[in-house]
C-alpha cells in the first residue's frame, strides 16, 4: 500500500490509522486471538477479533491531534460501539491488515521463538 496513513470520521471526530507500533502490538496481544498457522480467512478473522471488536479498533485508530500513549482505550472502545457503523468498522479493519502484514510479523516470532529454542538446546546438549 503506497497511503500509510488513514483517515476515518467517527461521531464528529476525526481519527487516524498508521502503522503499527510496539505498543499496539502489546495491547492487540492482549485483545485478539491470533490463528494457528497463519493463515487468515473471513472465519479465522471473526474468531480473531469477535466481540472485542470495537476494543480493537480503538487500538487500530487515534484521534486526530492524539498521540497514541494519550489515548483512552476504554473510553474510545464505548465511543465505537455507540457511533461506528458497520461498513466503517469493516473499513478499518480491512485497513489494518492492509497497513501492518500481521501475519508476517506472527510467522516471524514464531521463527525466532524456534531460533531461540534450537540455541538452548545446543546450549544444553554442551
Amino acid at each position: 500500500m503506497t497511503d500509510s496513513k488513514k483517515v476515518y470520521i467517527v461521531g464528529g471526530r476525526k481519527y487516524i490509522q498508521k502503522p503499527l507500533v510496539l505498543g499496539q502490538w502489546k495491547q492487540l496481544l492482549t485483545t485478539i486471538k491470533f490463528p494457528e498457522g497463519g493463515a487468515i480467512t473471513v472465519h479465522t478473522l471473526t474468531g480473531m477479533i469477535g466481540e472485542s471488536m470495537d476494543t480493537a479498533i480503538a487500538i487500530m485508530i487515534c484521534e486526530e491531534g492524539k498521540s497514541l500513549k494519550e489515548k483512552n482505550i476504554d473510553k474510545l472502545a464505548e465511543a465505537i460501539r455507540y457511533e461506528l457503523d458497520m461498513d466503517t468498522s469493516m473499513q478499518i479493519v480491512e485497513d489494518f491488515f492492509l497497513l501492518n502484514d500481521i501475519t508476517s510479523l506472527v510467522t516471524r516470532v514464531a521463527g525466532i521463538m524456534v531460533s531461540m529454542s534450537n540455541r538452548m538446546d545446543a546450549a544444553v546438549k554442551k
